[in-house]
């Protein structure tokens, strides 16, 4: 039976958290549907063992792919040329979908054409029973499907609410970085310019996990790797400048997105304790982006007042912000 949808699980050492991750693709009345890859990033506790369990068990669903540490980046790249489900959607190794969720979103996407497929997701508290759905700004569209120049609302997703085409991923394909976090942003950068149609659906279907240590969200880690996270809005900034695929469909929705990313980058070096190294850098890296991508400079400024007034006063007022910045809007 053709696979309504693959499921690229990221598997390293997450032994604690995959039994609960695996179960949740065990709804009968889709498994025929779901293709499910457990990509063991050279995991070394029982990662492996305990995917190989749920292939032996069901192997038309699950399957293991072994393969050396590479980083988030690479498990993806993996299932990517690998997919070949109907639609392609990222799980995390330590989250989880909403069983009830999953069964109705696979049969949405039986029936769906649209580019990518839209839904809400769960925060869920690590160790706890709590959760909380998410209200996006664009709530106010579930139920529809719509060009995405018509979205008129702030289009912010992540790989947690995405579902994309998997034929997008083959007719465009791309590599993800090795080692490096927060690449889920280029993901969606680099299938965003080829999506013209949006499905928004109703019932939430991802939980994500929040509140587990070492979480590339929370702002110890946003500091300790913020390198990576440059690295990722530079190569961002680079792919914009020369990428034609931009169309009047899509332009508006790209450039929102890759203006929010841009946002992040600055806020994460905001976070950073005041120095004239950090200073330097923001400096530079405006300046870099100015004269490869002017428009999303001129973007961003207008995105944030401070940007916009630190640009304005030639970047004193980094001093005022630098190592407190919560929300820098």
């Amino acid at each position: 039976m053709k696979k309504t949808l693959t499921v690229s699980i990221a598997a390293y050492n997450v032994e604690n958290y995959l039994r609960q991750t695996l179960d949740s693709c065990i709804v009968p009345e889709v498994m025929d549907e779901l293709e499910v890859l457990i990509v063991s990033d050279g995991a070394t506790d029982g990662t492996v063992a305990i995917g190989k369990e749920y292939e032996a068990k069901y192997p038309n669903t699950f399957r293991v792919i072994e393969k050396k540490n590479g980083g988030y980046g690479s498990t993806v790249n993996r299932s990517m040329s690998e997919a070949t489900g109907k639609y392609f959607r990222l799980l995390d190794g330590d989250d989880w979908f909403d069983k009830e969720g999953l069964a109705e979103y696979i049969r949405s996407l039986r029936e769906s054409e649209a580019d990518y497929v839209i839904n809400r997701i769960y925060t869920c508290q690590d160790g706890t029973d709590i959760r909380t759905l998410s209200d996006p700004h664009w709530g106010e569209l579930e139920g529809t499907t719509q060009n995405i120049r018509d979205i008129h609302c702030e289009f912010t997703i992540g790989i947690w609410h995405t579902t994309v085409k998997t034929e997008i991923l083959k007719q465009h394909p791309f590599t993800l970085p090795e080692h490096t976090l927060y690449t889920d942003q280029i993901f969606i950068m680099r299938t965003m310019p080829f999506v013209h149609t949006v499905q928004f659906e109703f019932t939430p279907l991802y939980c994500y996990r929040v509140g587990r240590d070492g979480q590339s969200v929370s702002r110890e880690s946003r500091i300790k790797h913020a390198d990576e996270e440059m690295k990722v809005v530079a190569a961002q900034v680079k792919y914009l400048s020369t990428c034609g695929e931009l169309t009047a469909d899509n332009k508006e929705a790209v450039m929102s997105r890759a203006t929010l990313y841009y946002y992040y980058g600055i806020v994460t070096l905001l976070l950073m304790p005041p120095s004239w190294k950090t200073y330097r850098r923001i400096r530079g890296f405006e300046k870099r982006t100015k004269e490869l991508m002017p428009e999303l400079y001129r973007a961003a400024g207008k995105y944030s007042k401070k940007i916009a007034g630190m640009r304005l006063t030639g970047y004193p007022g980094y001093l005022v912000y630098a190592g407190k910045v919560e929300n820098f809007h």
